[in-house]
């Protein structure tokens, strides 16, 4: 079945539309709302805005999660995938209808990042190039530190 006949039943819920550098925080894929269907497989990468719009290099680093799998394509860590048959198999698939994937912005980096993603519902069924609203990254800010001593 061609993909681009149906609307995709997941997305991306990111809670914050800023962070900085080297900061992590948890990127959501969820159903749309309404949705009830639970995700079979995923893979999923960040990549950066370029100044034309165009998506650029993988950036960042995902976190271990208990039910992904790190796809090394490019480097360790870039790329996660889920695969529901293993979850199937240890039997521990989660109720929600969520999967929350920790995601840390890279060091040194300022400017905006997506997440692109492939959604499998089965093998002939998928949306390819699922986008994220954009996340910015910016220079951390370091506090002095005020102790009294």
């Amino acid at each position: 079945m061609d993909p681009k006949a149906s609307t995709c039943p997941w997305k991306f819920y990111l809670g914050r539309k800023e962070i900085s550098e080297s900061y992590s925080f948890p990127v959501i894929i969820g159903a749309v709302p309404g949705g009830k269907e639970k995700l079979r497989k995923f893979m999923v990468t960040a990549k950066q805005v370029e100044k034309d719009g165009s998506r650029g290099r993988i950036l960042g680093h995902w976190e271990h999660q208990w039910d992904t799998i790190p796809i090394c394509c490019y480097e360790p860590g870039l790329n996660y995938a889920h695969e529901g048959r293993q979850l199937n198999r240890r039997q521990t698939i989660p109720r929600s209808l969520n999967q929350s994937l920790m995601w840390t912005a890279p060091h040194h980096f300022v400017g905006s990042v997506v997440f692109v993603a492939t959604f499998w519902k089965s093998s002939r069924l998928y949306w390819p190039h699922i986008e994220s609203d954009p996340i910015v990254v910016t220079k951390e800010i370091h506090q002095p530190n005020f102790s009294q001593g």
